[in-house]
Parts: structure tokens; sequence; C-alpha cells
């Protein structure tokens, strides 16, 4: 049964495979629309999370390590939610 009238997978997929295919992706947005459409697919839907690790992802690959620095704000983000009880 479809819900919304979305497709759904034959083959259930687990969110570190869509994570994976969506890497792939030429852009940042393209990945997350991917990544959108493959976890709806599976009937899950996507989280902040998924969408950091594709945004690192990312940064990696146009900048380098440049941009994980400890000025960057992704790290300065990263620290502070690690000190944060």
């Amino acid at each position: 049964m479809q819900r919304k009238n979305l497709p759904t997978n034959e083959v259930s997929t687990t969110v570190e495979e869509n994570l994976a295919v969506a890497k792939m992706q030429e852009t940042f947005p393209k990945a997350c629309m991917k990544l959108r459409m493959l976890e709806y697919a599976n009937n899950r839907g996507t989280g902040e999370h998924q969408f950091d690790i594709l945004e690192e992802h990312f940064n990696r690959k146009e900048f380098g390590n440049l941009y994980l620095t400890e000025d960057s704000p992704y790290e300065r983000k990263r620290l502070q939610e690690r000190r944060s009880p």
C-alpha cells in the first residue's frame, strides 16, 4: 500500500545505504532531495542528523579540510553539542 501516492521500495534499504547513494549526487540540494525520496520510499522520514552528515560530506568535498577547522561554524556547533549535557 502506498501512502500519499509516493512509490515504495520493493526491497527495503537502510539509512546508511540511502546516505551513500545521496552522497553520489552532484550537489548538496540534489543529495537532500535524493535522500528524502529514498527515505520516504521506505516509509521513513528524514532527520536533521542525516542532513548534517550530507552537509559535512559536501563541505569536505568542496573545501577539503579547510572547512573543518575549530573556527568553522560546523565545528563550533559540534563542540557546543558535545559540551552541553
